[in-house]
């Protein structure tokens, strides 16, 4: 309606997740040239007169936006609901119910001051108490409640949330906290719909999707579709694209179908090698980096993977460009470190460990490994790619004098060998969280848990302790290039890539929208569907 809307942004926690998934992006670029024809038709199109957008999301087990793990209603959501910040595809925080906000001293405090002009799809003004709600439901306060909650880590840290004014809400942590804004993120519902007796629509199947977001739903079967609208009395700027429709369907198998078939007009591709689908003339691809992070663990409790000159040298000797283009299609970036390569806590574009086999060669001989000594690399059986990128591995560490042998296990196997320190080196994955914290992986106090490698560095652990309490953006940009410059040194998992992962849609689907791993409709206020005329 008014306003320029803000575009979503943010870093996070991270959950150690060793499965990982096959799908591929990389920086918002597009990936076909469109027709010339094509162009001449969208310079002559209104994009007032836009037509509807059809999607498809799998469906889901719960309508409740707080207690949902299903990532496509997720995506859908970002059209429906709104959180207080936001992400950008550079993962800094951007606003959203909130216009403003401000940090205590030491870092433990936020208070907020909340959009004015801002209703929910019933008409209601958006308030504090909304807020203040919401973290209360996400912390079980909500009487006689028992329902599982997927940010339960992130929500743990609040310690308190109030009402200052008409128009701002504190938010206090249990300790300072420098991820609490990234944490709050989630969207916000509405007090008035659920108070006293409506608590127990909270876990209903009738559960009522009142948000404040651009698009608001008015009809929806949870198994078979949901309509959307623009909301006309929404804060920020409209859209082009006045209606969605979006079809339920069991799998992500059958949104490709549907995909196919010119059913729907966006999806997310299912296997890496995506670009063949822009190979037709109507698709168009969009691709972006994704969260998924693929590394070489290793055992330290290896007297010779204990040795940083090893590990270093192993850095050396992989060549991730190569296997990048060979096996993922180059859908993905190079990195030395775990850091989200685009962020702005990335401290360096610069690689440390580009390719140099000589390099390598000459730290493993004066090494005096004993010849015979041969290496284990470890890895999923279920994941055929990793499998594939294990045995290049080992034949470029050949080449170099050092022998290795790829082993393969299945999940459970896989997950046992690691518990019990089976191996000398495991090729796995991180599927990372929007909130940047690798305590989970590196600090001394999680050798039981998270930090399967044995790992243990006084001055890791400094970091990644200042990191968390950093009471400044300063400070804890400052913190994180540290923890980058002492990973770079340590190298106590070599790094090989982050993986893109994109969409496709139809090339009717026009305007600039710009997909990222937080929000695949980032843009959508920009987007419009071109109507094609057929002849009778």
């Amino acid at each position: 309606m008014k306003n320029k809307k803000y575009t979503g942004i943010v870093c996070v926690v991270l959950i150690l997740v060793m499965l990982m998934m096959v799908t591929g992006c990389g920086n918002n670029e597009v990936v076909q040239e469109e027709a010339d024809s094509s162009e001449n038709i969208e310079a002559t199109f209104n994009p007032e007169d836009s037509g509807a957008l059809q999607m498809a999301v799998t469906r889901p087990s719960s309508l409740n936006p707080l207690f949902n793990g299903n990532e496509s209603l997720t995506q859908m959501y970002h059209l429906v609901y709104e959180g207080l910040v936001t992400f950008n595809e550079n993962r800094e925080i951007e606003p959203e119910l909130a216009k403003e906000w401000e940090w205590d001293e030491r870092g433990q405090s936020i208070t907020f001051t909340l959009r004015s002009n801002v209703t929910w799809h019933d008409g209601e003004l958006f308030k504090p108490e909304d807020v203040i709600f919401t973290i209360n439901a996400m912390k079980n306060k909500v009487s006689n409640l028992d329902y599982p909650f997927i940010h339960a880590d992130i929500i743990n840290q609040i310690a308190d949330a109030r009402k200052v004014s008409d128009h701002q809400v504190q938010i206090s942590f249990s300790r300072p906290f420098s991820g609490g804004l990234e944490a709050l993120v989630f969207p916000i519902l509405p007090q008035h719909l659920f108070d006293g007796s409506g608590s127990s629509l909270l876990t209903s199947d009738d559960f009522p999707i009142i948000g404040t977001g651009r698009y608001q739903i008015v009809e929806h079967d949870m198994s078979r579709t949901f309509k959307l609208n623009y909301y006309p009395d929404y804060w920020g700027e409209s859209p082009y694209i006045k209606e969605i429709f979006v079809s339920v369907v069991p799998d992500r198998e059958a949104a490709m179908s549907m995909f196919e078939s010119g059913e729907i007009d966006i999806v997310e591709p299912l296997s890496i090698d995506w670009t063949k689908h822009t190979d037709r003339d109507e698709v168009t691809g969009k691709s972006f980096l994704s969260n998924k992070y693929e590394f070489i663990g290793v055992n330290f409790t290896n007297e010779w993977m204990d040795q940083k000159e090893l590990r270093q040298a192993i850095a050396y000797a992989i060549d991730r460009e190569q296997i990048l283009q060979q096996l993922y299609f180059n859908h993905g970036v190079v990195t030395d470190t775990p850091v989200f390569p685009h962020s702005w806590l990335s401290a360096s574009d610069e690689l440390t460990y580009s390719f140099h086999q000589e390099t390598a060669r000459q730290m493993i001989q004066g090494l005096e490994i004993p010849e015979e000594t041969v290496f284990t690399l470890l890895t999923n059986e279920d994941n055929q790619l990793r499998v594939a990128t294990a045995h290049v591995i080992a034949e470029q560490l050949s080449e170099v004098g050092l022998a290795v042998e790829v082993e393969k296990a299945d999940w459970e196997d896989f997950q046992d060998r690691i518990a019990q320190r089976d191996y000398d080196m495991v090729l796995a994955g991180w599927h990372l969280s929007f909130l940047p914290d690798f305590s989970f992986a590196f600090h001394s106090t999680q050798r039981d848990a998270g930090n399967f490698i044995q790992y243990q560095n006084d001055d890791m652990d400094e970091i990644l302790e200042n990191i968390f309490g950093a009471a400044n953006q300063n400070q804890k940009q400052e913190e994180w290039g540290r923890f980058q410059r002492l990973f770079v040194e340590e190298m106590p998992y070599i790094s090989l890539f982050y993986k893109n992962h994109a969409i496709l849609h139809r090339e009717t689907l026009k305007g600039d929208l710009k997909p990222h791993a937080f929000n695949l409709f980032n843009g959508i206020e920009n987007a419009y569907v071109m109507k094609v005329e057929t002849e009778d």
